[in-house]
C-alpha cells in the first residue's frame, strides 16, 4: 500500500503542474469538451445498439419501408458518430501536444537551469540519457496519460450504458442476465491473466528505452570524433563496441517481443471465444420462436460492448506497460534533477577575486587541493600551472560556482562579465555568426572580431549554417573562442589550456589581442607550455593534495 502511494504520488507529480497551472484554463477547459465528446460518442453507440435490433427486425418482416427508414436513421448515426470522433480526434491530439510542449519546457528549464546538466554529472546521480527523457519519455507519457484516461472514460461510460441494456433485454427471461454476469466474470478472469502474463513488459520496456538511447549516444560519439577514430583506424574497436550494444538491445528485444506474442496469443484467444459467446446463449430462443433476429443482433452487440469495456485493461495492458515505462523514467529524472545538491554562492568581493583556505574533491571522495589562499587583483593576469589531475579545471568550476565538493570561501567581483573559455571550444548548432557570439544568441561587430582573431576566411560564411565543430580545426575553434571574447568584452578572462591548440606566435598573439583591446582586463589562465609565463604577470603551481 505504501509503495501504491507513491507510485500514484509520482505521477500526481508529473500531471498536476500543467492541468491546475492558472495560466491553462483553456486546455482545461478543452479537456472538459473532450470528455462531453467521448460521453456523446457512447451516447450515439446506445442508439445504435438500438437501431441494430430494428434495423433486422424490418429484414427478418421483409418491411421495405421500415428497411429504407432504419438506413436514414443509420446515415443520421454515423454522420455523428464520424464527426464528434473526428473533433475528439483533433482535441486529444492538440492537448497531447501542448502538454508534452508544456512538460518539454519544464523539464529542460530544469535540466538546464542552475548548470544542473553539468552537476548531475559531476555527482554521478542516476539520470542516464537526459535528451531521450526530455524528447521522448515526455512525448510518450502525455500521449499515453491522456489517451488511456480518455479510453477509461469512454469504456466506464460504455459498461454503465450497456449493461442497463443488456439485463433490460431479458424481458422475463434470465439470459441476458445471466450474460451480464458472464461477461463481467470473463473479463476479470481475463484481466487477471493477462495482469500475470504481460508484467514483465513494464521494466522490459523500460530497459529497452534505456539500450537504445545508450546506442544512439555511442553511434553520436563516434560521429562527433570520426576524424580522430578515422586517423587511428578506430573502426574495427568501435564497431565491436556498437556491436555490444546493440548485441544488448536484441538480448531485451528478443525477451520484449516473445512476451508480447505470448499476451497477444492469449487476448487473440479471449477475444475469439468471446465473439460466440452472447450467440450461443440466446440461439436456443430464437431457434424456438421465443425472440425475434433483431434480438440477437442487438445483444450479442450488447454483450460485446460491455465484454469490451471490461476488457479494456486487457487491451490496453502493453500501452500501460509502456506509460509505466515512461513515468518511471521521468520520475527517476525529475527526482535526480532535484537531488542535485545545491552550490554555496561566492561571495561579493569589492576587489577582484579572493580564495580562502579552498579545498576541492572528487565526487568519489578523492581530495584534488586543499588550503589555497590567492588573491586575483583587477586588470592583472595570472597562469595556474601543476600536474594533470591536481585540480586546475576544478578549480575554474569552482570560480564559476558549479563545483558543489568544496570547503572553503570564494569572493566574486560583483557587477563584472565572465567569460570561460575551455580548451575545445563548444559550438552550438546554427550559424557560424551564432558559434562566434556564443553564449549569447547575437552580437555587434561579428565580422570584425573573427577577422581580428585570424580567421578573414570564414567572414563570407557567418551565416551559413553548418557542421562547424566537425568543419573547424581545433585551432580554428580556439581562435573562434577568441572571437567570442572580442564580442562579449568581458572584465574577467579565464583561458583553461584555450591556446594548446594554436602555434607560439599565435597564442602570443591572442594574448596580445586582448590585452590591446581591453586594457583592464583580468586573465587567468590554465596551461602547460613554457612560453605562458612570459605572458603572465605571476604564475601560481597548484601542488595535488597528499593521499587520504
Amino acid at each position: 500500500m505504501p509503495d501504491m502511494r507513491r507510485k500514484t504520488g509520482d505521477v500526481l507529480d508529473l500531471v498536476l503542474p500543467f492541468w491546475l497551472a492558472r495560466e491553462n484554463r483553456l486546455p482545461l477547459l478543452l479537456l472538459g469538451i473532450l470528455v462531453a465528446l467521448n460521453l456523446l460518442v457512447v451516447w450515439l453507440y446506445v442508439l445504435f445498439n438500438s437501431w441494430n435490433r430494428d434495423f433486422f427486425d424490418a429484414l427478418q418482416l421483409r418491411d421495405r419501408d421500415a428497411f429504407w427508414h432504419q438506413i436514414w436513421i443509420f446515415s443520421l448515426i454515423a454522420a455523428a458518430i464520424i464527426a464528434f470522433s473526428v473533433a475528439r480526434q483533433y482535441l486529444l491530439q492538440w492537448l497531447q501536444f501542448r502538454w508534452r510542449e508544456d512538460m518539454t519546457a519544464k523539464f529542460q528549464n530544469a535540466w538546464l537551469g542552475q548548470s544542473r546538466h553539468y552537476r548531475l554529472q559531476v555527482q554521478g546521480l542516476h539520470a542516464d540519457n537526459p535528451d531521450q527523457r526530455i524528447a521522448d519519455d515526455t512525448r510518450a507519457f502525455t500521449q499515453a496519460s491522456l489517451k488511456l484516461a480518455m479510453d477509461l472514460l469512454v469504456n466506464g461510460a460504455t459498461l454503465v450504458s450497456f449493461i442497463g441494456i443488456l439485463w433490460g433485454l431479458s424481458r422475463g427471461s434470465v439470459v441476458a442476465g445471466e450474460l451480464v454476469w458472464v461477461a463481467i466474470a470473463y473479463a476479470a478472469v481475463g484481466s487477471v491473466l493477462t495482469y500475470f502474463i504481460g508484467r514483465p513488459l513494464s521494466p522490459l520496456n523500460y530497459e529497452q528505452e534505456r539500450l537504445n538511447a545508450d546506442f544512439r549516444f555511442a553511434l553520436m560519439r563516434v560521429r562527433d570524433n570520426s576524424q580522430p577514430v578515422a586517423v587511428s583506424q578506430g573502426e574495427g574497436a568501435e564497431g565491436t563496441r556498437l556491436g555490444r550494444r546493440f548485441a544488448a538491445i536484441a538480448g531485451n528485444w528478443g525477451e520484449l517481443i516473445l512476451r508480447q506474442a505470448k499476451l497477444t496469443a492469449f487476448t487473440v484467444f479471449y477475444a475469439q471465444i468471446a465473439a460466440v459467446v452472447p450467440v450461443l446463449a440466446v440461439a436456443p430462443a430464437y431457434l424456438a420462436g421465443e425472440i425475434p433476429l433483431g434480438a440477437i443482433f442487438q445483444t450479442g452487440n450488447a454483450f460485446a460492448q460491455v465484454y469490451g469495456a471490461l476488457s479494456w485493461f486487457v487491451n490496453s495492458f502493453v500501452a500501460i506497460a509502456e506509460w509505466r515505462a515512461a513515468t518511471q523514467r521521468l520520475t527517476d529524472f525529475r527526482k535526480a534533477l532535484d537531488d542535485v545538491k545545491p552550490v554555496t554562492p561566492p561571495a561579493v568581493s569589492q576587489r577582484g577575486i579572493a580564495v580562502i583556505d579552498l579545498s576541492l574533491a572528487l565526487p568519489g571522495g578523492r581530495t584534488l587541493f586543499k588550503g589555497l589562499n590567492a588573491q586575483f587583483d583587477p586588470g592583472s593576469s595570472t597562469l595556474i600551472t601543476g600536474p594533470s589531475g591536481c585540480g586546475k579545471s576544478t578549480l575554474f568550476s569552482a570560480l564559476g560556482g558549479l563545483w558543489p565538493i568544496a570547503q572553503g570561501a570564494i569572493a566574486m567581483p560583483a557587477g563584472e562579465t565572465l567569460l570561460f573559455l575551455p580548451q575545445k571550444p563548444y559550438m552550438p548548432l546554427g550559424t557560424l555568426a551564432e558559434a562566434a557570439v556564443y553564449p549569447k544568441v547575437s552580437g555587434d561587430a561579428v565580422a570584425e572580431a573573427v577577422e581580428a582573431v585570424g580567421l578573414p576566411r570564414l567572414v563570407p560564411h557567418l551565416q551559413t549554417v553548418d557542421d562547424w565543430a566537425r568543419i573547424l580545426s581545433l585551432g580554428e575553434q580556439q581562435r573562434l573562442a577568441f572571437a567570442r571574447a572580442l564580442v562579449a568584452k568581458p572584465g574577467w578572462l579565464f583561458l583553461d589550456e584555450a591556446t594548446s591548440s594554436l602555434d607560439e606566435a599565435a597564442e602570443e598573439a591572442m594574448y596580445r589581442l586582448m590585452r590591446a583591446r581591453f586594457p583592464a582586463i583580468s586573465i587567468i589562465s590554465i596551461g602547460h607550455r613554457n612560453t605562458l609565463p612570459a605572458l603572465h604577470e605571476r604564475v601560481i603551481a597548484l601542488k595535488p593534495s597528499a593521499a587520504d
